[in-house]
C-alpha cells in the first residue's frame, strides 16, 4: 500500500496504512462460487445439439457476470486506501476516476464512528470526522474501527485544532 506513502512532508510519520475492511470481499467470493456452480451445471446440462455455440454463449454470460460481480468490487476494494500520519489523513478511492482527500488533523474537531450490525460482527465501520468548519467527512468500511477511532481521537487531541508545530 505504498501508493499513498508518496509525498509525505518532512517529519511526517505514517501511523496507519490500511484498506477498507476485508469483509467487503465476502460478496465477490460468494458470487465467484455461485458462478462456478452455475458454469459447471450449465456445461453439464447443455444439450449436445447446442454445441459449440451454447458453450460459448454460457461462458460469455458467466464472464460478464464475473466481471460485474467479482472483478469490479475486488478492484474497488483494492484501490480504496486510508493513510493516517501524525499530521493528516489521506484517502484514495476509485478505479477509473480516483478521488483523493487530504485532511489535516488541525482541521478535525471531532471524531466519531458508526457501524451496522453486520459491520460490528466483523469489527469494521465508518469514521465520521467533523471539521472545524462544521462539514462532516465519512470514511466508510474501515477495519478495526474501535481501535482506529481511539487512535484518531488521540491524534486529534495531540495535533488537532490549536496545535502549533
Amino acid at each position: 500500500m505504498a501508493a499513498l506513502d508518496v509525498g509525505l512532508a518532512t517529519g511526517e510519520k505514517v501511523i496507519v496504512d490500511t484498506r477498507r475492511s476485508g469483509a467487503l470481499l465476502l460478496g465477490p467470493v460468494v458470487a465467484l462460487l455461485l458462478l462456478a456452480v452455475v458454469t459447471g451445471g450449465g456445461l453439464a446440462l447443455l444439450p449436445m445439439r447446442w454445441q459449440p455455440y451454447g458453450t460459448w454463449a454460457l461462458l460469455a454470460v458467466v464472464a460478464v457476470l464475473g466481471l460485474v460481480s467479482v472483478v469490479v468490487p475486488t478492484l474497488r476494494w483494492w484501490v480504496s486506501e486510508c493513510l493516517i500520519t501524525n499530521r493528516r489523513i489521506k484517502t484514495r478511492t476509485g478505479v477509473i476516476n480516483t478521488i483523493r482527500h487530504d485532511i489535516p488533523l488541525s482541521h478535525i474537531q471531532q471524531v466519531s464512528r458508526s457501524a451496522s450490525l453486520a459491520e460490528r460482527l466483523y469489527g469494521s465501520g465508518s469514521l465520521r470526522l467533523t471539521m472545524t468548519s462544521g462539514q462532516v467527512f465519512v470514511i466508510p468500511g474501515l477495519p478495526r474501527i474501535a481501535w482506529l477511532h481511539s487512535l484518531l481521537s488521540e491524534l486529534v487531541w495531540a495535533y488537532g485544532p490549536g496545535h502549533v508545530n
